[in-house]
């Protein structure tokens, strides 16, 4: 089998053969921050090419070590990245009033990061993850330890959320067509449908009938559109495969 990986420059091309075992591994190494964004996305391509269903329990603890993820990677986003500009803060440890709202947010991603080192293996590049589950399994009383810090951070999430709605976002508004998952029962992180806020509801394996992705000289970002045609999409409902 050979599985060929490309990267965003097209200069650079990298083969592999007989990669799939690794797959996961190397995907992980495109981020430091959303390692398992990519790992997900490159086991479900392997594990959808076999056929393979994954059981309801790997699934939710999938879910849960990318509930990690995020955790981490949005608390270093708002707080670090972010946070510190609505206090008109040169950065996150600048200005005595903000340093508190940092040092919470740096708890939150503690947090995410004890969550991918107890399933992942290690916080950055988790070597757990592999086609059809994962290589090694916690024990379900290390699972369970994380319930009591779970269930702080909730109750002080709730408290931030009130904090940050009275902050000040200004009057702009955008047209702007926003493109997400969607599935019937629960948040989607990992499986869904592909929709948008008009009327795009497709499969995600119809992801690239309605947008258009191009490389632009200024960035080594992969710019996005939609597409014209996208339009035929509108309404038509994709076929959502079973959470994997």
């Amino acid at each position: 089998m050979l599985i060929r990986l490309l990267t965003r420059s097209p200069k650079v091309r990298i083969c592999y053969e007989d990669a799939m075992p690794d797959v996961a591994d190397f995907t992980a190494r495109i981020c430091g921050i959303c390692p398992v964004a990519y790992q997900m996305s490159a086991v479900h391509a392997v594990e959808r090419i076999f056929g393979i269903e994954v059981e309801e329990p790997m699934r939710q603890l999938r879910r849960l070590l990318y509930c990690g993820e995020w955790i981490e990677s949005h608390s270093l986003h708002i707080y670090l990245l972010q946070g510190a500009d609505f206090y008109v803060a040169e950065n996150a440890w600048s200005k005595k009033k903000y340093l508190p709202i940092a040092k919470k947010g740096l708890s939150f991603r503690k947090l995410g990061t004890r969550i991918l080192t107890i399933i992942g293996g290690r916080p950055v590049h988790p070597v757990s993850v592999k086609v059809g589950g994962f290589s090694k399994l916690p024990e379900k009383k290390v699972l369970r330890s994380l319930l009591p810090d779970l269930q702080k951070a909730y109750e002080e999430s709730l408290e931030e959320i009130g904090r940050a709605a009275g902050l000040s976002f200004g009057e702009n508004r955008i047209d702007v067509e926003c493109v997400s998952l969607r599935a019937p029962r629960e948040y989607p992180m990992n499986y869904g449908n592909v929709a948008s806020n008009k009327g795009v509801d497709t499969s995600m394996s119809g992801f690239l009938d309605v947008v258009r992705e191009s490389r632009v000289g200024h960035s080594t970002a992969l710019h996005s559109e939609m597409r014209k045609s996208g339009m035929d999409n509108r309404g038509a409902r994709g076929d959502a495969r079973p959470p994997v």
